[in-house]
Parts: C-alpha cells; sequence; structure tokens
C-alpha cells in the first residue's frame, strides 16, 4: 500500500536544531511518521519537543547538547547517536544562522561564522552520516535546508546567500556521488516561514506587508508545513528523488524561469551584466532576431531574479503597469500592475518594445527609472524600488508604426545595439534544441535562416519571415513526425502574408529544403 511507503518505524533520524522553526516542524513531521529522533540544540533544550514525542508519540526522543559549528563537536554527535540507537537512517542540517548586515559593512568575523555553520558543517556532517551508512550496509537518507535565496539573490544577506547557494550545489554533487550507494541526498528550499530568522522582517510592518502581498494565501508560512515534504525525501516513498531541491515556497520561485533559448555573445553578455551590476538600467535595440528578449530572459536566470513582461501597445496605460483600484472584502484595494511587483520583490521587469510606449505609460517609465528609484502610486503610498529590481528594455528599429524613443527617457538606460545573430551562435542554438540533428539539416535550416536575414537587411523582404522562434517550432515539427516542406511553410513561409514575398521566401526554401525529405533527413 502506498501509505506503507511514507512509514519511518524503525529508522532512526539526527535532526540539528530540530527543537524548533523548520527544524521543529521537520522533526515533528518523521516523528509522526514514526522515527526515533536524535535531536541536537545548542542553547534552548528542546523540552517540549521532547515531551510532545515521547508522551503524545510515545515515541523515542534523545536530546543532544552540541555547538555543530565546532568540526571536533561532529564526530561526537554521531558517536552519541549511534551509540543509544544502535544505527542512523536519515540526517537533516538544518542548523544555521542569517545575521543581516550589508554587503559593504560585512565582516570577515561576521562570513566566516555564517559559512562554518551554514556550509561547512552540512557537508562534514553529511560526509560522517555516509560512513555511517556505509558501515550499516549502504542506504540512508540526507535532507539539507537550503532556501529561496538559493535560486535568489537577497538583501543584507551576503553570507547566508552564498552559503545557501553552497548547499544547493553540495546537495547536488553528492546526490551524484553518493547514489551508487544507495544514499539519497536532498534539499528543502524554505520560503517566508515564521522562524527566529524571519522575527525582524516580520516585526517591520512595511517589510511584512509586502511579503505578505506576495504570497498567494496572504500570510507567512508554518514551520509544520515541511512535515510532508521532510517525510517524502526521508521515506521509502522518496527513494528514487535524487539530487533535488524542493522549495516549500512555489510563489516566490515561479517567476524565476530557465530561459527556452540561451545567449551567445560573450562580448554583449559581458558588457549587459557589468550595466546591471553596477546599478544601471539596460536598453537593447537593434532589428528583429538579434537576440534581444532572449538576453533579457537570460539575465533575469542568471541574476536568479523573479522577471516580469511587459509588452507595449496602444492599450499599454498606467493601470497596466502600476494597477488599479479593486473591491475586495467590502474595501477598496489597489490590485498591483507588473512594475509595482516588480519594484517590490526585486525582480527584473523586461520592458518589449519599449518605444511603443504612449504618453500615459511613458509618465510611468520615466518615473520608475529615475535615479531615485521610488515610484509614487496616487492615493496610495509611495514606494521604494527593492536594492536588486532593474528594468531592460527592448526595441525594434524598421519597423511601420514604430517610433524613436524621447530623448528623457533613452537617458535613463545604458545602451547596447544588438549584432545580427552569427551563423557559429545560430548553429549553436539550433544544436542547443535539437543535438541530434543531422549536419546536412543543420546547413539547411540555418542556412535557410540567414539567407531571409540577408534579404532583409537589402530591404529585398521584410523581417516577418525572419522568424528564429518559426525556425526552432518548424524543427520540432519534423521531429514529431511533420515532412520538412510542410513544418518550413507553417514555421516560416506562410508568415509572409503578402503574395509575392511569399513567393520569394518559398523559392529560397526550396533552394535549402528539398520537397521530397522525410524526418529522417533531418535528425
Amino acid at each position: 500500500m502506498v501509505l506503507e511507503d511514507f512509514s519511518l518505524h524503525g529508522k532512526v533520524a539526527l535532526i540539528t536544531g530540530g527543537g524548533s522553526g523548520i527544524g521543529g516542524g521537520i522533526t515533528q513531521g518523521l516523528a509522526e511518521a514514526g522515527a526515533a529522533i536524535a535531536c541536537v540544540y545548542h542553547h534552548h533544550e528542546p523540552v517540549e519537543m521532547q515531551r510532545y514525542v515521547e508522551q503524545e508519540l510515545g515515541g523515542q526522543f534523545l536530546a543532544i547538547c552540541a555547538d555543530v559549528s565546532q568540526m571536533e563537536q561532529l564526530s561526537k554527535v554521531m558517536e552519541q547517536t549511534v551509540s543509544y540507537y544502535g544505527r542512523l537512517d536519515i540526517l537533516v542540517n538544518n542548523a544555521g544562522i542569517c545575521p543581516r548586515a550589508s554587503a559593504l559593512d560585512y565582516t570577515e568575523a561576521m562570513w566566516d561564522e555564517i559559512i562554518q555553520l551554514n556550509e561547512k558543517t552540512v557537508f562534514f556532517l553529511s560526509q560522517l552520516a555516509a560512513k555511517q551508512f556505509l558501515k550499516q550496509g549502504g542506504g540512508g537518507k540526507i535532507i539539507n535546508l537550503a532556501s529561496m535565496m538559493s535560486y535568489l539573490g537577497g538583501f543584507n544577506t551576503t553570507a547566508y546567500t552564498a552559503s545557501k547557494h553552497a548547499v544547493m550545489g553540495l546537495t547536488r554533487v553528492l546526490a551524484s556521488e553518493w547514489g551508487a550507494y544507495g544514499i539519497n541526498v536532498n534539499a528543502l528550499a524554505p520560503g517566508w516561514i515564521k522562524t527566529s530568522l524571519s522575527a525582524p522582517l516580520r516585526a517591520d510592518p512595511v517589510r511584512d506587508a509586502s511579503v505578505r502581498a506576495r504570497i498567494p494565501m496572504g500570510d507567512w508560512g508554518d514551520p509544520s508545513c515541511f512535515k510532508g515534504a521532510a517525510v517524502l525525501l526521508a521515506s521509502q516513498a522518496g527513494d528514487y528523488i535524487n539530487g533535488i531541491t524542493l522549495p516549500v515556497d512555489e510563489a516566490a520561485l515561479q517567476r524565476v524561469n530557465r530561459p527556452n533559448i540561451p545567449f551567445y555573445g560573450k562580448e554583449i553578455l559581458e558588457m549587459a551584466m557589468a550595466a546591471l551590476l553596477q546599478g544601471s538600467n539596460l536598453l537593447l535595440s537593434g532589428a528583429k532576431a538579434t537576440g534581444k528578449n532572449i538576453l533579457a530572459e537570460n539575465l533575469a536566470w542568471i541574476f536568479g531574479r523573479p522577471s516580469y513582461n511587459i509588452s507595449f501597445n496602444v492599450n499599454t496605460d498606467s493601470s497596466t503597469l502600476i494597477g488599479t483600484d479593486t473591491f475586495r472584502n467590502n474595501q477598496v484595494e489597489l490590485r498591483k500592475g507588473s512594475v509595482y511587483r516588480c519594484a517590490e520583490e526585486g525582480g527584473f521587469g523586461i520592458f518589449d518594445e519599449i518605444n511603443m510606449a504612449k504618453n500615459d505609460a511613458a509618465s510611468v517609465l520615466h518615473a520608475t527609472l529615475d535615479h531615485r528609484r521610488m515610484i509614487d502610486v496616487p492615493g496610495y503610498e509611495r514606494i521604494d524600488l527593492h536594492p536588486a529590481t532593474r528594468f531592460i528594455g527592448t526595441m525594434n528599429y524598421g519597423y511601420a508604426g514604430t517610433r524613436e524613443l524621447n530623448e528623457a527617457l533613452v537617458s535613463r538606460f545604458l545602451v547596447i545595439d544588438m549584432p545580427a545573430l552569427t551563423k557559429e551562435n545560430l548553429y549553436r542554438i539550433i544544436r542547443y534544441d535539437y543535438p541530434k540533428i543531422k549536419e546536412e539539416a543543420l546547413d539547411a535550416f540555418g542556412g535557410l535562416f540567414l539567407d531571409l536575414q540577408e534579404k532583409a537587411d537589402n530591404s529585398e523582404i521584410s523581417t516577418k519571415c525572419m522568424d528564429l522562434r518559426g525556425l526552432l517550432s518548424a524543427l520540432g515539427a519534423v521531429k514529431i513526425g511533420l515532412t520538412p516542406w510542410q513544418a518550413v511553410q507553417m514555421g516560416i513561409i506562410n508568415k509572409a502574408f503578402d503574395i509575392f514575398e511569399r513567393e520569394i521566401v518559398s523559392d529560397m526554401a526550396m533552394t535549402r529544403i528539398p520537397e521530397d525529405w522525410t524526418r529522417e533527413n533531418v535528425f
């Protein structure tokens, strides 16, 4: 029965910092599933947790006083656990600290203290656990505590964020190395949870309101929400889960999106990253298919920031960007727009076709991109942009109906003029999505795109058919069984709505892609 796979009866779990907070929630979950508990504490003896496990659950509980930041005490913790229970099956590396300070004010002592406990202890206690697992004949579960800061950049949490990125990396490498011994190594990434570490944020009315606003359920999570996730990773039900970091905060991660297409272009990427790192906003200009949006998406991913895409058109106004009043729970409140949320969360706002912004929307952009980094919301309080917030504008030139960006708005950006896509980078992109494409087919499809690019540059055709996503989609259609010629018609040729232009594009495609080709000619 499936429920039996979640049982931990007969298992022994060692949990650092397991008496309270997230560690307490995990301890409760593992104990309720039947595990015997070895709980490591430093300052506060887990009296209530021990009472709950022993008296209410009828389970076993061993309290171990130790400072796990001290390497010499780790072996004592392991020896005490194994001596008492005779074995170890589960290790939870939960103990951690998060002193807050500006990156400019961090001392070496603060850095070392955080890295010591949050990173070094995690590895060496995991190493001891793995050695014990092997003495017992193999198998075992290790659960590390990462953080949403393993994905995102923090604020006043430099060393903590660095340590939690390291924890996610350690989780992956140990899973790869120890999986052969039947040892599963995974991590949990908490979001906004009511713990002692989050107490300073919850005590600040402004920060507390900001956090609550971005949580779908409207409130901080309780440590008890980690019970299920911990039991899954610790039990037989998780035997085939290895090397993952499981976010327990869907809301914060959902806008950190891996790009579908990588960006190739070392010089451009270095320029863009330098601009963002020194605090500037970025404007990417250039013709179609030069990779502007691809670069913007890749930058948001590289920096680990939630992204908000705003495509400007005639209907985009200030309410689209900032928000609009709505009636909820018998009162008027602001339904926040993309720019408002981006400013709050330290996101990357991607302004697509920013030169299409009309006057009402442009006025919001002027204020948002100003060096003062604040937005006045009419009828509501002023909001300050999160230090990590950046805005990336994109604009095509040469389109009918487009207009130049006004001088005042341009002055708020550093500008990169995007070069045309090279043959080398085009082929890399195609191979990234379709690594099994044959060389002849790569030359055919890639060559067609480059031909179209040259014709468009010479104004012999419009840019409608010069569509990289259309080309990649055509290859995807071929992969599932459509003929190459049919796929090219849908992905490229039929995007020329002018009949004469369509004939030109069709003739160009024929010179590259034979009508009698099948899937086997491509893959």
